[in-house]
Parts: C-alpha cells; sequence; structure tokens
C-alpha cells in the first residue's frame, strides 16, 4: 500500500491482526496492555508473567494480584505516556478495525515518531506505531481503568467501615 504525504511517498505496511476481546473489562484492559507492549516491543520479552498479563482470552484465570499488577503496568503505560510518541488517534490509519499497527519504517514522515521512550526508567526502541480510534481507547482503557479504581474505592470504604466496627467499644 502506499500513501502521499505532502510531497513524500510512503510504503505503509500494516501488520495489524483481527482480535477479539471478551467482553469483559479485565480482558480489555488486557488487550490493552497487550497492544502497548507490542508497539513497544516488549511481547518478546522472556517474563512469563508479562505474557500472561497480556492473555486477554484467559482473563478469567488472572488471580487478584496478577489484576493488580495489570491495572499497575496499564496506569504506567498510559495514553498519557504514549499519545503522540507511539500511540496516535487517526481515524483514517485504522480503516475497518478500530485500532491498527504499522512498521515504523512506513510511517516515519507521516507522523512524527520518537525513535525512543522511557517507561520505568528504562529507555524502549519505538520499532512500530499504533493508531486508534477514540471508541477504541475508551472500550480497552477508559472503561475498564475507571471500573477498577472505582472498585478499589468501594474495596477501601469497605475496610475502613470494618476496621470501625472492630474499634466499636460497648460500655
Amino acid at each position: 500500500m502506499a500513501a502521499i504525504a505532502g510531497r513524500t511517498r510512503l510504503e505503509v505496511e500494516d501488520i495489524s491482526s483481527k482480535a477479539t476481546v471478551p467482553n469483559n473489562h479485565r480482558a480489555k484492559l488486557m488487550y490493552y496492555l497487550s497492544s502497548v507492549t507490542t508497539v513497544l516491543d516488549m511481547d518478546d520479552s522472556d517474563s512469563a508473567n508479562l505474557r500472561r498479563l497480556c492473555d486477554y482470552s484467559n482473563y478469567s484465570r488472572l488471580s487478584s494480584e496478577e489484576t493488580s499488577q495489570l491495572i499497575l503496568l496499564c496506569a504506567l503505560l498510559s495514553p498519557d505516556v504514549l499519545l503522540n510518541k507511539c500511540i496516535f488517534a487517526d481515524d483514517d490509519m485504522c480503516g475497518e478495525f478500530s485500532n491498527s499497527f504499522y512498521k515504523i519504517s512506513a510511517v516515519r514522515s507521516r507522523v512524527m515518531v520518537s525513535s525512543s521512550i522511557m517507561i520505568a526508567g528504562q529507555n524502549r526502541s519505538v520499532n512500530k506505531v499504533m493508531f486508534f480510534k477514540m471508541e477504541w481507547l475508551r472500550e480497552n482503557y477508559l472503561e475498564p481503568i475507571k471500573y477498577f479504581a472505582d472498585e478499589m474505592e468501594a474495596e477501601k470504604r469497605r475496610q475502613e467501615r470494618l476496621a470501625k466496627k472492630k474499634d466499636c467499644v460497648i460500655l
């Protein structure tokens, strides 16, 4: 596929593949993590734990501790950190999908891409980029992260009420 951007002709290679994500907040957050780790070339990591956190088809197998790790990693790799560096909101580049992946060489002239990005104190090479529609971001990051934040806040309130009941002294 070829694209014209100004006077520069670009060779564009779409490396996207169709994903079927279960309709579950945890699965969607796992898919978000899978997507951004693909862009940051973290998906080839030898970390079995990271692969497990990205395996959105098996979302129900995550323990509550692993779910906490998932939430933390997604917060570290939030759209605020990655937007306009290696992920871009662009409906046209997504085509029929809600997100698409391209080899960096295919889009270097089309967008301003960082050659590397600092994540948790480590410099990560950017070899791919992802374009997304806002619906993708809403469904796979914003809504799930809000769901888990609300759930954690409710648990905190339950724990506080329980602690108050234990502290109650009847005279």
